[in-house]
């Protein structure tokens, strides 16, 4: 049997940041037979160049939210205060793909932050710094808020 799913998105906020132009939206989607409803949070970034560039998506299922704010908070409580030795990168991977994280640099001697909003596209990369990635986690807590 067909699912019919209606979609309404609420606008969050758009972060912007030197390299950084992200939405940051709450979809609500409600299956028309069973009127059951379940949420998502979906990023957009204008991202690549020439040819391979464009507006991609990515999205965290409602009940991945809590997992990817937890991650971002350590990786801002105890990684980015942090100096390795070594090379190190830290991630949070939804199911569906999305990834969120961030690299020490040993030749920048610096922490890099990335969004990848989608698992098999390489183009999908989103850098920042991480004074973006403290806005990005605002802006994800005030898309929980929004969750059904």
């Amino acid at each position: 049997m067909p699912v019919v799913v209606v979609q309404r998105i609420f606008f969050v906020q758009m972060a912007k940041g030197k390299w950084l132009l992200l939405t940051v939206q709450v979809m609500v989607l409600k299956d028309l037979i069973n009127a059951s409803k379940t949420s998502a949070v979906r990023f957009s970034a204008v991202t690549g160049s020439g040819y391979s560039a464009g507006t991609k998506l990515g999205s965290v299922d409602a009940d991945e939210l809590d997992g990817l704010i937890k991650s971002i908070k350590l990786i801002q409580s105890s990684l980015l205060t942090s100096t390795p030795a070594n090379y190190t990168e830290v991630s949070f991977t939804s199911r569906g793909g999305f990834e969120a994280g961030c690299y020490y640099s040993q030749d920048k001697k610096k922490w890099s932050a990335y969004l990848k909003l989608s698992r098999f596209d390489s183009n999908s990369m989103v850098f920042m710094s991480p004074e973006e990635l403290v806005q990005v986690l605002t802006l994800l807590e005030q898309a929980k808020a929004r969750l059904v």
